[in-house]
């Protein structure tokens, strides 16, 4: 037993305190050996979204009314209950015992970097419901590349005729007015099959290319592919190179926006949650703006954790007031199943309260059958039974040709593949 549990445990059995307000969800000894620990605190009161959307259920309110109304409430709960703690953390910060705190609103939570011997002070608080270890998201790699047969290249693909994009296209349904995002490596805008269709471009976001790419590590204004994979998975939502008329994606009048978080690296005492602010950003990605064409329709994850990083509790809960508030607020958050076959769903993706609150894909081949590479449940975080149910839905997922670096195309294989797919089926904001 690490230090730390014992002194926690004898304090406990002691009966020095009544109880613990909050907890601490990890153990520090299994920890890296760093001066401060990247931490998410998670506050005791979050504010009542399953109530709100009973009430915009009732009423029939418009998606621009959900995301008014949910954004509206997250960020007064926080705003009202956070400035205790912040003192707190801002006077232990002048001690040299915190680094880089950073408020959050999408859940009422906080990141900071601590030392050691201030998460038990956290975890007393009242305040304070719990600590989790703020891990770095993790790329789900794709299982396998290999170059794509141009000589047999049509307008519609097999993984796009198989789900009937082509057939939706002909009845009139291309994605138009519809705007995308994903969570990724970033995205190479000027691949020929993207750059028509980055939001940045319109009229409306001169000045303003923040609204449509989030770098937060080098701070471009530009989307740029730290990776491939990005840009890859972009293209399979809604790439069309305009010239030439190839299509390698679903929604190919949609227009996208893009953030670059996963896989970068970063210090890790200054980590504080990134891909938080970055679920802020997508969620509200013009926060000066009073109407809905800012907002994406649905947000595509090929990121996660193993299931080996939680031994003692495969499910993450920090994760999951931050994405049901997300779909509350009308945005469809997808994420890749993970390519580990029977060994489970990667983390936050094997999450399961609903059968369609951001819910994870699995990936088919050409013949409609599951790669024994393709993550299946049952989900750990629920009963076993029918609602352990997961992932929720397949995609085409095997030897998918889409964008690649530096202009050029390549098929890749995985899950990472299949959910751009179905983020690529979405709808559009209403007025």
């Amino acid at each position: 037993m690490s230090t730390f549990r014992a002194i926690v445990l004898a304090i406990i059995l002691l009966g020095a305190i009544p109880a613990l307000a909050g907890y601490v969800a990890f153990d520090p000894a299994e920890l890296p050996d760093h001066a401060y620990i990247p931490v998410i605190i998670f506050l005791e009161e979050q504010a009542d979204i399953p109530g709100l959307t009973l009430q915009l259920d009732q009423k029939e309110a418009t998606l621009w009314e959900r995301h008014q109304v949910v954004v509206g409430a997250l960020k007064e709960t926080a705003s009202r209950t956070q400035k205790d703690l912040l003192s707190f953390l801002k006077q232990a910060e002048r001690e040299g015992r915190v680094e880089s705190v950073t408020p959050f609103w999408l859940a009422n939570m906080v990141g900071a970097s601590v030392k050691e011997e201030l998460l038990y002070d956290l975890a007393c608080r009242a305040d304070v419901y719990a600590v989790y270890y703020d891990r770095e998201e993790k790329l789900i790699e794709p299982v396998s590349f290999s170059p794509p047969d141009y000589s047999s290249l049509s307008k519609a693909q097999w993984n796009l005729t198989m789900i009937k994009a082509d057939s939706a296209w002909a009845m009139g349904y291309t994605g138009e007015g519809v705007l995308v995002a994903n969570l990724d490596t970033g995205v190479e805008a000027d691949h020929p099959s993207l750059h028509d269709n980055w939001r940045g471009f319109d009229p409306r976001y001169a000045g303003h290319p923040e609204w449509a790419w989030r770098d937060s590590l080098t701070r471009t204004t530009y989307p740029w592919d730290s990776s491939y994979h990005g840009t890859h998975t972009m293209g399979s939502q809604c790439g069309i190179d305009s010239n030439t008329g190839d299509t390698i994606g679903v929604a190919i009048g949609a227009e996208w926006i893009a953030a670059s978080d996963v896989d970068r690296g970063g210090n890790l005492d200054e980590r504080s949650g990134r891909y938080i602010k970055c679920l802020e950003w997508l969620i509200e990605p013009a926060r000066e703006q009073t109407q809905p064409w800012h907002v994406p329709a649905t947000v595509s994850n090929s990121w996660g954790h193993h299931l080996s990083n939680f031994p003692n509790d495969p499910c993450d809960e920090r994760y999951w007031e931050v994405l049901d508030n997300m779909a509350a607020a009308g945005i469809m958050v997808l994420f890749s199943a993970g390519n580990e076959g029977s060994s489970g769903l990667r983390v936050p993706g094997n999450r399961k309260t609903t059968d369609y609150n951001a819910y994870a894909v699995g990936a088919v081949d050409i013949n409609k059958s599951a790669p024994s590479w393709s993550a299946r449940g049952p989900s750990p975080c629920v009963e076993f039974g029918p609602d352990a149910i997961t992932p929720e839905v397949a995609a085409p997922g095997e030897d998918v040709r889409s964008a690649y670096a530096y202009g050029g195309y390549i098929n890749l294989s995985g899950t990472s593949m299949a959910c751009p797919h179905v983020a690529g089926w979405s709808r559009s904001w209403e007025p």
